[in-house]
């Protein structure tokens, strides 16, 4: 372990990948990538381990010689156009999100990406524990697209893309699609709801069932919907709007839907997808559950079989058992 500064008693221990990825340097992912790398040092030794400890506010961290500085967490919605790359710098000199927000949050990367191509709702922050939450799927966060298709999809190409299709060996799945309007000559819009984010995910599948995608939006991610954002145009998200996954609740499932949106029944299910619990039985008195031997099938519920010989005076040779202190009334 490097040496440590002075500690204070209200200074909380965090994981290094966590702080850098609150500090805006990295995503929780990135972070640690660059640990292993030896490009991040703790009171001016060298850490590679990513599970080193620190003390916000007391240990000094430095990533490739610069000094990291803790910054408030942020979270940003930018409605992202058509013609814009999902990266900080690009190679090719193509234009890039971060030209569509103010130097202050140049220092925010992006959850996930949208292509060149596509347009929507796209996050943007410096809470890397809280956006691995959004982006992996074991946290069940839905994104939702609008796609523009050629042709108009049957019922059964639709059933298709819940059931899953397999393209080049990688298999794609939709948590749920509905056919929307017609939105051109000959080109139909789609609900598509999914649960991951593989690469070119929608367009790949949509091409698989014979509908190639004209333009693609993405309305929603977990709870942060484009609403009425314009395009081009960024707005903070309050916390209050990422309480569900910060929580670790799971995503509101979305109820099947047919080829024309209508609602289809489903099982019902309780909270978190179980079966709904049982009733219990109400549970018996002192009185019965003192009883001799069990009451067989055939005999009435709640009565006691009387051995032989019993008769209306038997039981006035049996006392009657009080009830423990504190026992519970069953009503």
């Amino acid at each position: 372990m490097p040496p440590k500064g002075k500690h204070h008693a209200h200074s909380e221990e965090v994981r290094l990948q966590i702080y850098l990825a609150r500090a805006g340097i990295a995503s929780r992912r990135h972070s640690e990538e660059l640990i292993a790398e030896g490009r991040v040092t703790v009171n001016g030794e060298t850490v590679t381990a990513p599970g080193t400890r620190v003390r916000p506010g007391t240990d000094q961290v430095v990533v490739d010689g610069e000094p990291v500085i803790e910054q408030p967490t942020t979270w940003i919605a930018l409605h992202k156009p058509r013609g814009y790359v999902t990266t900080r710098i690009d190679p090719y000199g193509r234009k890039t999100v971060y030209e569509l927000i103010p130097e202050k949050y140049q220092g925010l990367f992006h959850v996930g990406r949208l292509d060149r191509d596509s347009e929507g709702v796209l996050l943007l922050t410096n809470d890397g524990e809280l956006a691995n939450r959004m982006l992996h799927p074991s946290f069940g966060v839905t994104k939702e697209y609008w796609a523009d298709v050629e042709g108009k999809p049957t019922s059964d190409a639709l059933h298709q893309l819940t059931e899953g299709v397999e393209v080049e060996g990688e298999s794609f799945r939709a948590e749920s699609v509905r056919r929307l309007h017609q939105v051109d000559d000959n080109v139909f819009r789609l609900e598509v709801v999914l649960r991951e984010g593989k690469k070119r995910e929608v367009r790949r599948m949509l091409d698989a069932v014979g509908h190639p995608v004209k333009r693609l939006s993405r309305r929603r991610f977990g709870p942060i919907s484009v609403g009425e954002l314009p395009m081009g145009k960024w707005r903070i998200v309050p916390p209050a709007e990422l309480t569900s996954v910060a929580s670790g609740n799971p995503a509101k499932k979305t109820r099947p839907r047919n080829a024309e949106g209508e609602a289809v029944a489903a099982p019902a299910e309780a909270p978190g997808g179980d079966a709904p619990p049982k009733r219990r039985a109400p549970r018996a008195e002192a009185s019965d559950r003192a009883a001799g031997p069990r009451a067989k099938s055939g005999d009435r519920p709640g009565r006691r079989r009387r051995g032989p010989g019993s008769g209306s005076g038997h039981a006035a040779h049996q006392p009657r058992r009080r009830p423990r202190a504190g026992a519970r009334s069953w009503c």
